[in-house]
């Protein structure tokens, strides 16, 4: 089982799925219908550590585990207080629901959430929450999904008979949350200023001159320049004393 041991801040998350193509996710479908959100009840917050080799080493532990059962892969990702941790690639099924594994993305939420266990709402455990609701909104914004219709929780598989994430967990809060975060993330896409338009050089055309020569001194294409200047192919005639933009 290869998996990705890599510690995601946010901002190095949002870049990764951007970054990303589904085109083949399962035989089922190409492209994951949603997002199914677990918790791991072991490890515990209290005893995950966010440092390496530590980190990396509880990671490879889990994935000894899943290779133990027979597994091909595991959840896509286990969420932390300070990091989301890759684990099986988010571009191919994992194995994490019996009802999800084909059509859904598994995160984990590091924490045991059960009735009088680890907090949620509170301390550690909502910085996992915070950091989970992130890595779902962002996968959802690409994905083009709507956390009201696919978002799921793993109890919501009735073959598997799981209280995960656990009772501590309320769905709807967390709808809530996904739908703020995705509405955060399209209100700084819109305020980002578009990239200036390339400004274009100038250049006089001197003597021997030919667009081959002059894409050459500037470390562009000679189609590039006609282009910007209107320059009929195929002769690409060009004068002394005429002034090229040069893109």
């Amino acid at each position: 089982m290869i998996i990705d041991t890599h510690a995601y801040t946010r901002p190095e998350w949002q870049v990764h799925v951007n970054g990303l193509t589904w085109d083949a996710f399962s035989a089922a479908t190409k492209r994951p219908l949603g997002i199914c959100l677990h918790n791991t009840w072991r490890p515990t917050i209290a005893s995950w550590t966010e440092t390496d080799p530590r980190r990396i080493n509880g990671l490879n532990g889990l994935r000894a585990y899943y290779e133990g059962m027979g597994w091909h892969a595991g959840p896509h990702a286990f969420i932390s207080r300070q990091f989301i941790n890759g684990f099986s690639p988010l571009t191919a099924w994992g194995i994490h629901s019996t009802c999800f594994n084909h059509t859904h993305i598994g995160l984990e939420m590091i924490g045991n959430y059960a009735a009088g266990a680890e907090p949620f709402d509170s301390g550690d455990g909502a910085m996992v929450r915070d950091n989970a609701v992130f890595a779902v909104a962002v996968l959802m914004a690409k994905l083009g999904l709507a956390p009201e219709r696919d978002l799921v929780f793993h109890r919501d598989c009735s073959a598997d008979h799981h209280d995960c994430p656990g009772s501590g967990v309320g769905k709807p809060e967390m709808v809530a949350r996904v739908r703020g975060a995705m509405n955060q993330l399209a209100d700084a896409t819109e305020m980002t200023p578009a990239p200036p338009a390339p400004v274009l050089g100038k250049y006089t055309v001197q003597p021997g001159d030919t667009l081959y020569r002059i894409a050459l001194k500037f470390g562009t294409t000679f189609q590039a320049i006609a282009l910007a200047n209107h320059i009929p192919g195929p002769m690409f005639i060009i004068t002394p004393g005429q002034v090229l933009n040069i893109p």
